[in-house]
């Protein structure tokens, strides 16, 4: 799975604790409206590198693979996939060069949301709305530079929101 780019389980039956995985690769991941369950530690995010580095360095990771960044835009065929957020309609090769969105809603996770989900600099959307994640919203949000949409409500948060 370390090649994975989008992963889309939404609206199942899944249950139980969401295991570390390798995704290195994944820019986009919705596992919303299931029944995961559990804490979400530092570890599970650690390995989404795509999300962390900067645009020249996806580049460069995309280039490396099997299936690399050059050899997909060579044989792909925008007619294929088209996915529309936010009003737009976007083809798969934009989505996976400049969108980013994680999606865990409407579950039961639980827990305080882990700091170093500031190190995903490079994320677009993050929605941990649905779950009952407690204590603070982290502070190192704010190190998410590209964040256009957030979205933490129907939680049993506390405290201030962070200023930046």
């Amino acid at each position: 799975m370390s090649q994975l780019r989008v992963l889309v389980l939404r609206s199942n039956k899944f249950y139980g604790p969401w295991a570390k995985t390798n995704f290195t690769m994944l820019r986009i991941i919705d596992i919303s409206s299931n029944n995961f369950s559990g804490t979400l530690s530092k570890e599970y995010f650690s390995s989404w590198k795509a999300v962390m580095v900067n645009q020249e360095e996806v580049e460069w990771i995309y280039h490396d693979q099997t299936l690399g960044y050059k050899d997909f835009e060579d044989n792909y065929h925008p007619d294929t996939v088209t996915v529309t957020s936010k009003g737009l309609d976007m083809d798969l090769m934009k989505i996976l060069t400049v969108f980013t969105s994680i999606d865990l809603s409407n579950n039961s996770f639980e827990g305080k949301i882990p700091e170093v989900i500031g190190n995903l600099r490079l994320l677009h959307v993050l929605n941990f709305s649905g779950n009952a994640f407690t204590g603070p919203i982290p502070s190192t949000i704010g190190n998410i530079t590209q964040l256009e949409s957030l979205d933490f409500c129907q939680n049993k948060l506390t405290g201030e929101i962070p200023s930046n």
